[in-house]
């Protein structure tokens, strides 16, 4: 049973689709934020548990969760930014990437860092604005952060956004994910 604040997501192996649509992903609950603010939340999730794991589409097997924006005006323009759980030569792994898609169709910059190991315990993510720029962090408990990419995605013009928790697989199974501890707050001002 769900806790208060907390959003439990089952992926039917029927929403699997295709790792290259993860900088298309939309939220899963939105709200439309207009300014700066501050998103974190944290993510609980394992790879599929399937003996005979196939991918649906391209790549290899990934279950992904994460957060996910794009402007209000024109949803062509996203960021998504995941925890993901990759298989690479028949061995989970963990990797945190950001996809980002701009207005025109074309797509924009793709990173992401690998974990040496399997992250097996709940990791927080956090995604900021201030202006039009865009940075987001990783955290294994909540408290000590890393910046992720070493630069900020700038999105020139995109006004306000609209936000949220999002979750995305290319498998023929079943991908549980667990959202809780979100928060989305408009940052205090800089000290001048």
């Amino acid at each position: 049973m769900p806790q208060p604040g907390e959003l439990r997501v089952s992926l039917a192996k029927e929403a699997a689709a295709a790792s290259a649509t993860h900088n298309q992903a939309r939220p899963l609950v939105a709200r439309k934020v207009e300014g700066d603010f501050e998103l974190t939340v944290r993510i609980t999730h394992t790879p599929p548990d399937a003996k005979e794991l196939t991918v649906v589409g391209r790549g290899a097997p990934d279950a992904s969760a994460g957060i996910a924006l794009h402007s209000a005006d024109d949803p062509k323009t996203t960021l998504v930014l995941l925890a993901r759980q990759c298989q690479e030569d028949g061995t989970w792994v963990s990797r945190f990437s950001m996809f980002s898609r701009h207005g025109n169709g074309k797509k924009g910059s793709d990173g992401g860092t690998a974990d040496e190991k399997l992250i097996v315990q709940p990791v927080y993510l956090r995604r900021n604005r201030r202006g039009e720029e865009f940075t987001c962090a990783k955290s294994l408990d909540g408290k000590t952060w890393s910046s992720m990419f070493g630069t900020a995605q700038n999105l020139p013009g995109v006004g306000a956004v609209v936000v949220g928790p999002v979750a995305v697989h290319n498998t023929n199974t079943k991908y549980d994910v667990t959202f809780d501890e979100y928060t989305l707050t408009s940052p205090a001002e800089k000290k001048k």
